[in-house]
């Protein structure tokens, strides 16, 4: 028993107690876990210079906002129509991102990959997203990038295919499934 439990407590205390008791139960069940859970949230870094873009302080050639993205057109594009739809929250890569934000970020690439294929009349787009250096990540700042592609625009995103071992990938999506 707490200390102010020992308390006497007035009827009416007692019975605010319950209704602020039940509403936070019903809230709790209504947020979704991550909200929760997450602990150390960083809502904005102020050495990141994609969370200075999606927060307004730099200017940008702003697509599409609402309160947890920001789709700009890439200052250094791989061709024309290149955007990047950035998080407004600083996560700084997809490890480090809820399911609920990664969710809102693909369903908003879709509809921006569609306007960005009708404006430019681009053959194809890749849908690129960079974590680590290694993996060639500048910014660590969670961004996804839409690249409109046209024949012959020698934008480069290729690598030397491997060869593989069914036994080995099945053991490998096992061990990957058991990760979910």
């Amino acid at each position: 028993m707490r200390a102010w439990e020992a308390q006497i407590i007035p009827t009416e205390a007692l019975q605010y107690k319950k209704i602020v008791l039940r509403w936070y139960l019903s809230l709790k069940r209504r947020i979704p876990s991550y909200y929760i859970e997450r602990k150390e949230k960083i809502m904005i870094k102020d050495d990141c210079i994609f969370c200075k873009i999606a927060k307004g302080d730099i200017p940008s050639a702003t697509i599409y906002e609402d309160s947890d993205i920001r789709v700009i057109l890439d200052v250094a594009p791989a061709n024309r129509g290149h955007a990047l739809i950035l998080t407004k929250e600083h996560f700084d890569n997809i490890y480090e991102m809820d399911e609920a934000t990664g969710a809102k970020v693909f369903a908003k690439a879709t509809s921006v990959a569609k306007a960005i294929k009708t404006v430019t009349n681009c053959e194809g787009m890749n849908v690129l997203q960079n974590n680590g250096e290694v993996a060639g990540q500048t910014v660590h700042h969670f961004h996804l990038h839409l690249v409109p592609r046209f024949k012959d625009d020698e934008v480069n995103m290729s690598w030397n295919p491997k060869t593989t071992v069914a036994e080995e990938q099945q053991a490998l999506a096992e061990a990957i499934k058991k990760g979910l």
